[in-house]
């Protein structure tokens, strides 16, 4: 309903990328900044059709439920972006996670750490549609959303029988990323994560593998 330059979205429900939605919105232009605030309750959806809508780089395939609560204040669209505040909660279950090609992922988790893997550290690759994915058993987590910057060092999830977590940011102004997929090994005898790092424009991330570095058998002499 819209009442003296105020609209109240008091429940709206839809069908959206495969999936439902419950949304919930206020946008108040009577203030000396106007306000928004929104909660957006996304079940079931196809987190690649939502992808494409964002025009991001396709990562993660399955059945996702998405969380969305925020408010922000500013006369411009910019001013709006950089203002919110909020969250984002992320669950999926039973879906895929698309890797570069030319990223060993699978090899680095079960290989010994010094086996060479991925790219070279000054390196990356671009995410395509034809790499093989891997099989992503769990994500779970949330976004704390400042000032446009969405954050987190709590999402974990479970790849391909691995567990792992996601920590980094997304700035949601410039559309960037900053993110690290941490994962342990296989083996238990090997030491460090394997590190998964997802930098640069969200609809084109430059993707690089990063594993620790191995260690001199006791009693040998290190190398030259």
């Amino acid at each position: 309903r819209l009442d003296d330059r105020r609209l109240v979205v008091d429940e709206l429900t839809a069908s959206f990328w495969g999936g439902d939605a419950e949304i919930q919105a206020l946008l108040d232009a009577r203030r000396r900044l106007p306000f928004m605030a929104l909660a957006v309750d996304l079940r079931r959806i196809d987190p690649t059709r939502l992808g494409e809508w964002l025009d991001l780089a396709p990562v993660v395939q399955g059945s996702a439920d998405l969380y969305l609560e925020a408010t922000a204040a500013g006369s411009s669209l910019r001013e709006l972006v950089r203002s919110l505040l909020g969250r984002i909660d992320v669950t999926l279950r039973d879906g895929r996670l698309a890797v570069a090609a030319g990223i060993e992922l699978r090899e680095a988790l079960r290989a010994p750490s010094d086996r060479a893997n991925g790219v070279p550290p000054d390196g990356g690759e671009e995410l395509t549609a034809g790499a093989e994915p891997i099989p992503l058993d769990r994500l779970t987590g949330s976004f704390q959303v400042k000032r446009g910057i969405a954050s987190s060092d709590s999402v974990q999830l479970a790849l391909d029988g691995v567990e792992g977590r996601l920590v980094g940011e997304i700035d949601l102004l410039i559309w960037a990323a900053d993110l690290k997929l941490e994962l342990g090994r296989r083996q238990a005898t090997e030491d460090g994560a394997v590190v998964l790092q997802l930098v640069g424009p969200l609809d084109r991330p430059q993707v690089r593998l990063q594993q620790p570095q191995p260690q001199p058998s006791p009693g040998m002499p290190d190398p030259p």
